[in-house]
């Protein structure tokens, strides 16, 4: 007896310690961290180092609009000769405008310090009615026959003498110190050596000196051009030569066309004794 008594003992004591470690509740996980990554670096923008300045520009560089455009100029044609003695130009000069939107009464050409001898329009290659103008010594007005529309071309013909050497000091830019347009070299053959010469520089509004036009950059024209010279002289324009005649006086008359539009600043008027 003394032995089963003590197995159910034990039997007992065993279920006792087992049920009490059932009963406890399992524990709950560890929470797991969400693992936060260090802030992206922020992009830097490199910026291009600014360009280099040039020491010619002014300190301020102010805005130059282009020029209004009232008319278009559309070809130009001169016949000039030289008074060399005086330092004069003689020119007679043939211009076919159009209004640019507007109707126009009135056309207003630049032109510098010319003696004006006569404006008139020219219809079909024959002279018309004399015109009205107004000028002060640098821009000739004309009043029109009639209005004139945008679709309507017409001729004016300017009959006039530059002096570019009676023209004020002064002008041009840092690079050309006047704008007087048109220069004579040794013009009555003294300096030994030294080539008789004429020749013109339209730039910035130098060709308003030796002709009437409309002296803006946004105006683009063809152009012909008659020179009469002595034999001795030798010619250069724009375009092409296409004709030369020998006239009774002794002199020649070379003539210049230019069939493409360009620039009024662009016309040259060399000449130079041929050597």
């Amino acid at each position: 007896m003394k032995y089963p008594v003590l197995g159910i003992i034990g039997l007992l004591l065993t279920c006792h310690m087992v049920a009490p470690a059932q009963a406890v509740k399992p524990a709950k996980p560890a929470a797991t961290r969400k693992k936060v990554s260090a802030p992206a670096e922020a992009a830097t923008t490199t910026l291009p180092a600014p360009a280099p300045v040039p020491n010619w520009l002014p300190p301020t560089a102010p805005v130059q609009p282009a020029a209004t455009i009232v008319h278009d100029l559309l070809d130009t044609k001169l016949d000039v000769r030289f008074d060399w003695a005086k330092q004069w130009l003689l020119g007679s000069a043939l211009l076919t405008v159009r209004p640019h939107f507007y109707p126009q009464t009135q056309l207003v050409l630049d032109a510098k310090g010319f003696d004006v001898r006569s404006v008139e329009m020219v219809a079909n290659g024959k002279k018309g009615k004399d015109l009205k103008f107004s000028y002060d010594k640098k821009k000739l007005t004309i009043t029109l026959d009639r209005s004139y529309t945008r679709t309507e071309q017409y001729q004016v013909r300017v009959q006039y003498t530059a002096k570019p050497n009676e023209l004020p000091k002064g002008g041009g830019s840092e690079a050309i110190t006047d704008d007087k347009g048109l220069y004579f070299i040794n013009p009555l053959g003294t300096e030994k050596g030294r080539p008789r010469q004429v020749w013109t520089q339209g730039e910035t509004e130098g060709s308003s000196c030796w002709f009437p036009t409309i002296d803006k950059p946004n105006q683009r024209m063809t152009q012909e051009i008659s020179i009469t010279v002595e034999n001795g002289l030798k010619t250069l324009s724009n375009g092409l030569l296409i004709s030369t005649k020998r006239n009774p006086d002794g002199t020649r008359t070379d003539v210049w066309k230019q069939s493409l539009p360009l620039r009024r600043t662009l016309r040259c008027l060399p000449l130079a004794l041929s050597l």
